[in-house]
C-alpha cells in the first residue's frame, strides 16, 4: 500500500464536529505573492504610450505631430490658419473677442494657502508681484489665443528685484515656431533643428483651450465652424459675381466667319473695357441663348444668415444674438442678454486658464523665491454669476416682515447699498399723515413706517 495515498483516520469527535479543516496550500510554479507583483506591475506601467503609434513620426520619435484633421482638409500646414479665419470673417472675430473678453474682464484675486501668516505673506507678494507685470492684462488676452489656435505660448521674462527672482513681463510667442514631444514637453524649431531644441523649465507658460486623447497641441473653437466658415465665404463671392452681372450688362459683339484666333482676341479685349471680366463674342449669324433657372432672390442672405447662426452656436453656445435686427423682432435686452458668452462656456474658460497660471507661473514665482511650499497661493477669478439683487431684496423683506434678526450691514452689502453713516443726511420713507380719525389720530401720529411696512414706534 502506497503511504502517500491512505487517507487520515479521522476521530468519532472530529466526525461529529462538523468543523472544516482546509488543506494546506501548496505552491506550484510561482507563489500567489509573485502573481499579485507582476499584476500590479502592470497597474504601474504605461501600456498605450503615444511612441507606440503606428505612424511614421512615431517610428522616427523626433516630436508628435498636431492631429488636427481640419487642417488637412483645408490644405493647411499651419495652425496659424485659424487666426486667417479670424480676421477675414467679422462675425467670427467678433464672437471671439467676446468669449476672451468675458474672461479678461473679470476680477481676479490671490487666495492663500491657508489662514496662516506665512501662506498670507506669501500671497499678498504674489498678487503685488503680478499687479507689477507690464500689461498683465494683454498677456491674459494673448494666452486666450488658445481658444483660436489650440495652445498659446508666453516667454517668462524673469529678473531680479533685490533679492528676489520676478517675472517682469510675459512675451507672447509664435505657436507655429513650437512642436511637443512625446513626453508631452515644448522644443522650439529653430534652423538649426527642425524637431525643436529642448527648453529649459519655468521660462515658457503653455496654455490650452482642450486636450483630447494624447493631444498636447489642444483643439481650435474654429474646428467646429471651418465649414460654415467656408460655405459663407464661398456664397459672398458668388453674392458679389451675381450683383455685378445684375448691374452691369455684359457686351455682346459678332465677328465675320473668316475672322482668324487673333483677330478674335482683340475683339474680346475690346470689350473687356466695357467691364472688367464679362464679355460675349460669336460669328456672324451665330445665336447665343442663356437659360436661367429660378431661385430665391434670397438665398444668398438666407444662407448666411444659417452660417452665422452656426458659427454663433460654435464659439457661445447660442445664435439668439443673431436672431433680431434683419429679421425683425428682439429688442437691446434681448441682444444684450444673448450676445454675451454662456454662463458655463465662460466658468470652462476661466478654471482652465487660472490652472495654468497657477501650474506655470505662481507656483514657480513661489518655489523660486521662497523653497518648495506643501500648497501654493492660487489665482481666482470671479466667474460667479451676479447675484438677482431684486430676488435678493425680496428675500430680505420677507425675512425681516417674520421677525428674523436679519444682519443690516450684511443687507446692505448684499443689495449694493452704502449705509448712512451718523450725522449723515439719509434717504428715510416719509411719514404718513393722520387726522380726523377720533381719538387714534394723536397715536398714530407718534408712530412712524419703518421699512418694509412694519409700525414701530418712534424712540
Amino acid at each position: 500500500m502506497n503511504p502517500a495515498k491512505t487517507k487520515p483516520e479521522t476521530t468519532d469527535n472530529e466526525k461529529g464536529s462538523g468543523v472544516y479543516k482546509p488543506k494546506p496550500y501548496v505552491t506550484r510554479d510561482r507563489s500567489l505573492a509573485a502573481k499579485i507583483d507582476r499584476k500590479v506591475k502592470g497597474l504601474l506601467s504605461v501600456i498605450a504610450d503615444p511612441m507606440k503609434a503606428h505612424d511614421m513620426w512615431a517610428i522616427i520619435g523626433q516630436y508628435m505631430p498636431n492631429p488636427d484633421n481640419i487642417l488637412t482638409v483645408a490644405g493647411k500646414d499651419n495652425i496659424e490658419f485659424y487666426n486667417s479665419m479670424v480676421d477675414s470673417d467679422s462675425h467670427l472675430s467678433g464672437l471671439v473677442n467676446i468669449r476672451m473678453d468675458a474672461v479678461t474682464g473679470l476680477l481676479w484675486a490671490i487666495i492663500p494657502a491657508s489662514d496662516d501668516s506665512a501662506d498670507e505673506a506669501i500671497a499678498e507678494w504674489v498678487a503685488d508681484t503680478i499687479q507689477n507685470i507690464s500689461e498683465f492684462e494683454d498677456d491674459l488676452e494673448e494666452l486666450l489665443g488658445a481658444l483660436v489656435t489650440g495652445y498659446a505660448v508666453s516667454e517668462i521674462i524673469w529678473k531680479y528685484d533685490g533679492n528676489r527672482l520676478v517675472p517682469d513681463a510675459l512675451l507672447s510667442r509664435r505657436v507655429s515656431r513650437f512642436v511637443f514631444d512625446y513626453d508631452y514637453k515644448l522644443r522650439l524649431i529653430t534652423l538649426g533643428n527642425y524637431y525643436g531644441i529642448e527648453l529649459p523649465p519655468n521660462k515658457f507658460i503653455v496654455h490650452r483651450n482642450r486636450k483630447r486623447y494624447e493631444n498636447p497641441y489642444g483643439i481650435s473653437i474654429c474646428r467646429s465652424v471651418y465649414w460654415p466658415w467656408l460655405f459663407k465665404h464661398q456664397g459672398f463671392q458668388w453674392w458679389v459675381v451675381a450683383a455685378e452681372r445684375n448691374a452691369v450688362p455684359t457686351p455682346k459683339a459678332s465677328y465675320p466667319a473668316d475672322w482668324d484666333a487673333d483677330q478674335q482676341n482683340d475683339l474680346y479685349e475690346a470689350l473687356l473695357g466695357f467691364q472688367n471680366d464679362n464679355a460675349i463674342i460669336v460669328p456672324e449669324g451665330a445665336a447665343l441663348d442663356f437659360f436661367q433657372t429660378k431661385t430665391d432672390p434670397q438665398l444668398n442672405e438666407k444662407l448666411r444668415d444659417a452660417c452665422n447662426e452656426e458659427i454663433s452656436w460654435g464659439i457661445l453656445g447660442s445664435t439668439h444674438s443673431t436672431g433680431t435686427g434683419a429679421k425683425g423682432g428682439g429688442s437691446y435686452a434681448l441682444a444684450h442678454e444673448h450676445g454675451t458668452v454662456r454662463q458655463d462656456i465662460l466658468e470652462r474658460d476661466s478654471r482652465r486658464l487660472q490652472a495654468t497660471l497657477n501650474n506655470q507661473l505662481i507656483e514657480p514665482m513661489v518655489m523660486l523665491n521662497f523653497g518648495p511650499q506643501a500648497a501654493y497661493p492660487r489665482i481666482k477669478f470671479s466667474y460667479e454669476p451676479p447675484a438677482d439683487r431684486e430676488t435678493e431684496m425680496k428675500i430680505i423683506g420677507e425675512a425681516v416682515k417674520i421677525g428674523m434678526p436679519v444682519d443690516q450691514n450684511a443687507a446692505a452689502e448684499k443689495l449694493g447699498i452704502k449705509l448712512a453713516a451718523e450725522g449723515e443726511e439719509a434717504i428715510v420713507m416719509p411719514q404718513p399723515s393722520f387726522g380726523g380719525f377720533g381719538g387714534g389720530a394723536q397715536e398714530l401720529q407718534e408712530r412712524r413706517y419703518d421699512w418694509p411696512l412694519r409700525m414701530k414706534p418712534r424712540t
